[in-house]
């Protein structure tokens, strides 16, 4: 198995809360960079995205404990959050022709 590598350096906080990017990068560390559902299921794929275990709303708590934590990637992340609709595609709308109905003019010339 290979494993997808993604370096240290392009760890980016999303937000100025530097507890939550050094929790995010203890994480990361703590698995190894990997994702731990794909780990599981004995597939090696680097993880990018922490994970809160328990919602963030409902526990905000457990925020920034790491048990609550988990290295996830972005396609098992998508899985665990389907009510966010990152992975569903939008419809394409078709355009519809208008049909105009148009009566041969009686008058000759």
């Amino acid at each position: 198995m290979q494993l997808k590598a993604r370096p240290t350096e392009c760890i980016k906080p999303k937000s100025s809360n530097l507890g939550g990017f050094f929790i995010t990068a203890v994480t990361l560390v703590r698995d190894n960079y990997l994702c731990q559902p794909c780990f599981k299921n004995d597939r090696l794929i680097s993880a990018e995205i922490v994970h809160h275990i328990k919602e963030l709303e409902r526990y905000l708590e457990l925020g920034l404990t790491l048990d609550n934590l988990e290295s996830v990637c972005a396609s098992c992340h998508n899985k665990l959050h389907p009510e966010k609709g990152k992975g569903k595609k939008s419809e394409v709308k078709k355009r519809k022709a208008t049909v105009i109905e148009v009566k041969a003019n009686i008058e000759r010339w």
